[in-house]
């Protein structure tokens, strides 16, 4: 019997307009109306989330959402962090020492500042949310070693992520959780930090067993939640990786393939 069920929210519960189809929204309301613990777990942040929570009626008493790639938890009901996981700022200059000299931007989310970009582009605007997240500029080099964030992201268009992925360096490999979150975005978070490893904990704090969730993404970064749940859906449009991993392969996030899945194998 299925328990609780994890969405994405870009390229799955969202279609390619970033709403939610009437088609989904109906059926995950009628897995809450079921008792289904209902899981928003994203890349974006709280500030952001929180007004999908509503749009869900989420922002009840006991639910939770895993936002920032799994570097937080955070319970609806008043935003409180029952989780974290950080890096330094000395760990963002590493990066930024690798990463600026070849042409690609930063950006970040600071524990105490919030988004920090090393200077405002194309591919970090996307972090703004049409003006839901505001930002500040800083030097990424001179980052002050003590400072924690939630994570670091490199953000150039996807020919220079590529030669970034190819070229990356053995010792920043090993010392971080490196994922393609889009073709332009590479990400850099604590090594056990993830969606998987955040839904582990949360499913533990609720007494809920791998084979009571249903879990739903589109890309690599949703690749370990995917792996965790006992039913594990990618999407139609998904990335191949996800989609071969997967123990099914749903309906593109235009088809309302979200909504396909959870009458298949939660509200039959």
């Amino acid at each position: 019997m299925i328990r609780l069920a994890a969405f994405d929210l870009d390229g799955t519960l969202f279609n390619s307009k970033s709403r939610i189809s009437d088609g989904n929204l109906a059926a995950v309301e009628e897995a809450r109306k079921r008792g289904i613990r209902i899981v928003i777990a994203s890349g974006r942040p709280y500030t952001v989330v929180r007004h999908v929570l509503k749009e869900l009626n989420l922002d009840l008493t006991d639910s939770y959402c895993i936002t920032l790639n799994g570097a937080q938890i955070i319970r609806c009901e008043d935003g409180s962090q029952l989780s974290s996981s950080c890096i330094t700022g000395a760990d963002v200059r590493d990066i930024a020492e690798f990463v600026l000299p070849r042409g690609a931007f930063m950006h970040t989310y600071s524990t105490s500042r919030g988004l920090l970009v090393s200077r405002m582009n194309p591919y970090s605007r996307i972090e703004l949310f049409g003006g839901m997240v505001s930002y500040a500029e800083d030097d990424f080099l001179k980052l002050d070693s003590g400072e924690f964030f939630y994570k670091a992201l490199v953000a150039a268009s996807g020919e220079q992520v590529d030669d970034i992925v190819s070229s990356l360096p053995a010792e920043l490999i090993s010392r971080f959780k490196v994922i393609r979150s889009l073709a332009t975005l590479l990400e850099f978070l604590d090594p056990d930090t993830g969606k998987g490893p955040a839904l582990v904990r949360l499913a533990g704090l609720l007494g809920v067993s791998s084979d009571e969730i249903i879990a739903f993404g589109d890309e690599q970064n949703d690749l370990d939640m995917i792996e965790y749940a006992g039913i594990g859906v990618a999407m139609a449009n998904g990335g191949e990786e996800i989609r071969r991993k997967a123990d099914f392969v749903t309906l593109s996030n235009d088809e309302d393939g979200v909504a396909y899945a959870l009458k298949k194998f939660a509200l039959g």
